[in-house]
């Protein structure tokens, strides 16, 4: 559609929930602005299709599922969802400041950038065009995790569990507790895993640096550096089935078994 809003909803004061779902279908932009202190709630849930770019300034609230598709562009400040959550940019970024979501939550966008102060469990990641950021102050749960760009997941108080693949261009995991990948890691970049409590996968590749700093401990099937590797951990055993390193391993541990394949160099 053309370029300018075909829906814009300013809400001053309070607003009494509706009933049933919220529906809005644009082709151009949209625009809802609900002031501090006041909330939009549907208790039947929220879609919205907009053709262009959808913005959403202050607290939009269901206990039921949202779908919100914006062709060119999804921003908003605060959202609570009590089921499931799809939020898609086909052509463009995605950003929510804060996100609650009690379902899994869907996320496609040309960027990805998602934060939360509780816990989030997504069902598919995507960013298309550009680089990926989820942080949330609670566990983080993911299946795939795919991204042209950088990828950075973090986790502010839990942990950081994908069950499937995670791909992009520069990956980075912080988590004060467990990181755990139960399938590959490929980095078309460097890698860096920051873990206050123990780190896992069955494969980790990076085409340049590696860095894994696991305080708990680590247990690595396979570890794939195309630069230098770091392999950290102060409090437990370092682990690792088969290991290349293009540049030097820089390996520092209470106890470690490294079954290396070619010529490594290591510095203890």
């Amino acid at each position: 559609g053309a370029a300018g809003n075909g829906f814009a909803g300013v809400i001053t004061g309070p607003v009494p929930t509706i009933g049933g779902q919220f529906t809005l279908i644009t082709p151009r932009d949209a625009v809802l602005t609900i002031a501090p202190g006041n909330v939009f709630t549907a208790s039947g849930g929220i879609d919205l299709a907009v053709g262009r770019t959808f913005t959403g300034t202050g607290l939009v609230a269901t206990p039921a599922n949202v779908r919100i598709a914006a062709d060119t562009g999804l921003s908003m400040t605060d959202l609570t969802v009590g089921g499931t959550t799809l939020l898609r940019s086909s052509g463009g970024p995605v950003r929510v400041t804060e996100l609650r979501s009690t379902g899994l939550v869907t996320v496609l966008g040309g960027s990805v950038d998602l934060a939360s102060t509780g816990a989030l469990a997504f069902a598919d990641t995507d960013a298309t065009a550009g680089n990926l950021t989820i942080k949330t102050a609670g566990v983080l749960d993911l299946t795939t995790v795919d991204a042209t760009g950088a990828i950075l997941l973090t986790s502010t108080g839990g942990g950081i569990h994908n069950t499937g693949a995670v791909n992009g261009n520069g990956i980075t995991y912080v988590a004060p507790g467990n990181v755990q990948s139960d399938a590959a890691i490929v980095s078309g970049g460097a890698l860096n895993v920051t873990a206050g409590g123990a780190f896992a996968t069955p494969g980790a590749s990076a085409v340049g640096n590696v860095s894994l700093d696991a305080t708990g401990g680590m247990n690595l099937t396979a570890v794939a550096s195309g630069g230098s590797t770091l392999l950290r951990s102060t409090g437990g055993n370092v682990a690792v089935s088969a290991l290349t390193s293009t540049g030097p391993v820089t390996l520092l541990a209470r106890t470690a078994t490294i079954n290396a394949s070619g010529a490594v160099t290591v510095i203890w």
